[in-house]
């Protein structure tokens, strides 16, 4: 029961975060226009610059050594492959390619999985996850 109070505690805010979004447009207090432009500046702007304020507080020497690194390594490499093989086979059309294979492989995890990370692990946890 802790571990899912847990997993509440740290969830529940991304999603009331993303329910008053949605709210938000279909409401129209603020345009599409302005959620396009605010998504740019959160991915272009905001999010790298969380991810290199985190990069400063790791310890380089000790990051590489978990065999757990050289098997995500290979199990993200091995998706995208799968993915880049894949995907042409069902989407004909090549400019949805590249967001399909994107999409798949990247997906949302590193945008909800900092979010995560961050509640739960604070500064020095989620600096090893960048």
């Amino acid at each position: 029961m802790d571990n899912f109070l847990l997993a509440f505690g740290v969830v529940m805010p991304l999603v009331v975060y993303m329910v008053i979004g949605a709210l938000l447009l279909k409401f129209h207090v603020f345009s599409d226009k302005f959620f396009s432009e605010l998504s740019k500046l959160v991915f272009y702007l905001a999010t790298p610059a969380l991810c290199f304020d985190n990069l400063r507080a790791i310890d380089f020497s000790t990051l590489f050594d978990d065999p757990y690194v050289l098997a995500m390594g290979v199990g993200v490499t091995v998706l995208f492959l799968v993915t880049f093989l894949l995907v042409p086979r069902f989407i004909r059309e090549n400019p949805r390619r590249g967001s399909v294979i994107m999409g798949i492989f990247r997906s949302n995890d590193g945008m909800f999985g900092l979010a995560v990370a961050s509640s739960l692990l604070k500064d020095a946890g989620l600096a090893l996850m960048v």
